[in-house]
Parts: structure tokens; sequence; C-alpha cells
């Protein structure tokens, strides 16, 4: 296959100087063809970009549920378990009583089936069998 400058030398050795619009025209299109080949090297260029932008959404995508997840795990309030009190020996917990007013309380001794509160009117030993019947605890208040 012969390239375009092969093209032109031709044309102008076969008629002399050749036919001047036709040389014209392929100047023009031997320019074109150059031009098409930074356009396809630019597409390519930006088709990898563009790669690369997708990569770093999904990292900031996985990155956002992570931390929404942490975030999620933090704040929830769930009824804690004896199992999730006995570790907590020290920190504070928003306890719910049918007998007493709700107040926030501090784990104190925990033994095998009672634990002991201490609270602002409250210094008490609840039994583990009554949990999520006559008390209840929580990391943060409830409204």
């Amino acid at each position: 296959m012969m390239t375009l400058d092969e093209v032109i030398i031709g044309i102008k050795e076969q008629m002399g100087l050749g036919d001047p619009i036709l040389i014209d025209a392929l100047h023009y299109l031997k320019e074109y063809s150059s031009k098409q080949d930074t356009i396809t090297e630019q597409l390519a260029e930006l088709e990898q970009k563009n790669d690369h932008v997708c990569e770093l959404a999904k990292t900031v995508c996985k990155a956002y549920d992570r931390l929404r997840n942490r975030l999620a795990e933090e704040y929830r309030n769930d009824a804690l378990s004896w199992d999730e009190l006995k570790t907590m020996t020290g920190k504070p917990v928003w306890v719910e009583c049918k007998f007493y007013s709700h107040q926030w309380a501090i784990i104190g001794e925990v033994y095998e089936n009672r634990i002991r509160f201490y609270g602002h009117r409250l210094v008490d030993v609840e039994p583990r069998s009554e949990i999520g019947e006559t008390w209840q605890a929580y990391r943060k208040e409830r409204k």
C-alpha cells in the first residue's frame, strides 16, 4: 500500500506538476489523516484516564460504604446483651427499669447471674434472668 506522500510524488511525476486542485486535496487528505491519528491517540488516552477515574470512583464508594457501616455500628443503640454488658465494666450505660426512673449508670461488678450498676440514685444489682423483662441497658439514652 502506498503512502499519501508516494501518491503525491507519483502524480507530480506523471502529470508534470500535476493538477493543483488534486495535489491540494491530497495534501489536505494527508493533514486530515495525521490529525485523525492524533485524535485516535487522544481518545485512547482519555479512555485510559476514564478507566482510572472509574477505579478511583469505585475506591471512593467502597471507602464511603465502610465509613457508613462503621458510623452505623458506632451510633446504633440496640439493647445490650448480657455478654456485651460483661465486657463493659466501668463504662456508662443507659438503664431503663420498670421499678425506677431511667438513668445513666456505671457498670460495676459483673457476677455469674447478676450485675451491679452505680448511678445517681441507683446502686443496684440486677438479675440476669430479668434482662429484657424488668430492665434493659443501652449504649445511649433513648428518647
